[in-house]
């Protein structure tokens, strides 16, 4: 009977833990997650804010540069020598300027700079004076088509090298009224960059790009080639092309990424040039936030409840043996008492000192004196005698 007390007040607790476990945890991932999409939405929103106002400073300082006296007298050389020598001094010279104070945070010099003719033509590029001395980023760069057109400056991501994109500014360099050539200078779009946004903006960020048919990540700012991947999968399956070329924002979603689960959202980066080829699709950026390191606390949380559960259940048995061996034990004297009482002992009386039982057993004597016709005393001194007309030892 003992163990079948313990065993049930057991059971009753474990389930009790169990529930509560679970309740708790269940509870508190909901509050940790509640405000995870939410809160991706304003990233969303200040991250256009953010990119819009560093995007206006990178483009009001590559114009101051282009419209510089040392601009203009790049174009005033009178021969082409002496013109691509000015070129490759001043790109160098522009590389370092913007170094001193672009990106903000951790300025660094600009990765590309390179100076064309009115047609398009690269006369010089920062890194080596005969580089690419020629190219004609009139034909590859609609942006660049798009300065030389319209006299204006263009922000844009392009594909500048095979394998890297490039954030540039492409700004018209004048002489004398007209557009001599232009000032075309960019920054790799590296994984550093997210970081420095994330770094801002306090949520995972990511540049999305379309090559051919399919997106790309260039800049991410968490995770390996694995993560990237996954974006990339997640990209191409949705609608992503056209939300961008409409301004729209990719609602929130869910995406599993390196076993994590996420929230994501998309949107085209603010300020860009819009393409007008067919099947041009704008850059992108991704914000995502981990919920699955969002809900890690919940887990901490419950651990010690359930400690504690351990705790409470070594506590309970050890009282439940305690309390039953108080319990069971005089009623097992009180057994083998009566026992010896029917097994013919008449003379026997049960000896218990019990606050619980002690009543119990002074009846129990009362009435085997009752039976047997003798006089019963207990400790507070009652006398209990037979019923009248009955001797000692008679009717028993």
């Amino acid at each position: 009977m003992r163990w079948k007390l313990i065993a049930g007040n057991v059971v009753a607790l474990l389930f009790a833990c169990i529930v509560a476990l679970v309740w708790v945890r269940a509870s508190v991932t909901d509050a940790l997650s509640r405000d995870i999409s939410p809160m991706v939405e304003r990233s969303v929103v200040l991250f256009d804010a953010l990119r819009t106002a560093q995007g206006d400073r990178y483009q009001s300082l590559v114009v101051a540069q282009a419209n510089s006296e040392a601009a203009r007298e790049v174009f005033a050389a009178t021969n082409t020598t002496a013109r691509s020598q000015a070129a490759f001094e001043f790109a160098q010279r522009v590389a370092r300027t913007l170094g001193e104070t672009y990106p903000q945070g951790r300025p660094r010099p600009a990765d590309v700079v390179a100076l064309t003719d009115d047609q398009g033509r690269v006369l010089a590029r920062n890194v080596d004076a005969r580089q690419e001395v020629g190219r004609d980023l009139k034909n590859e760069f609609e942006a660049v088509a798009a300065a030389l057109q319209t006299g204006n400056a263009v922000h844009d991501y392009v594909r500048y090298d095979n394998t890297k994109w490039f954030d540039v500014v492409i700004a018209p360099i004048s002489r004398e009224g007209r557009v001599t050539g232009l000032a075309v200078v960019g920054y790799e779009l590296a994984d550093s960059i997210a970081a420095e946004d994330k770094a801002r903006l306090g949520a995972e960020v990511g540049y999305i790009v379309r090559e051919g048919d399919r997106f790309a990540l260039q800049s991410l700012s968490f995770g390996t080639q694995t993560e990237k991947t996954a974006i990339i999968e997640w990209a191409n399956a949705s609608n992503l092309a056209t939300t961008l070329n409409n301004d729209g924002t990719v609602p929130v979603r869910d995406v599993e990424i390196g076993g994590h689960r996420f929230k994501i959202a998309s949107r085209a980066v603010p300020g860009l040039h819009r393409p007008t080829r067919a099947g041009a699709v704008r850059p992108g950026y991704v914000v995502l936030a981990d919920v699955t390191a969002a809900q890690a606390p919940a887990t901490g949380i419950a651990l010690p409840i359930l400690y504690l559960g351990v705790i409470a259940l070594v506590v309970m048995i050890l009282l439940n043996i305690l309390v039953s061996n108080s319990m069971l034990q005089p009623i097992e004297v009180i057994e083998e008492g009566l026992l010896k009482i029917i097994n013919g002992d008449q003379a026997h009386r049960i000896e218990l000192q019990h606050a619980e039982l002690g009543g119990i057993v002074y009846r129990i004597n009362q009435l085997v004196q009752t039976l047997t016709g003798e006089e019963e005393s207990d400790e507070s001194g009652r006398v209990s005698r037979p019923p009248s007309g009955r001797a000692p030892g008679e009717g028993v």
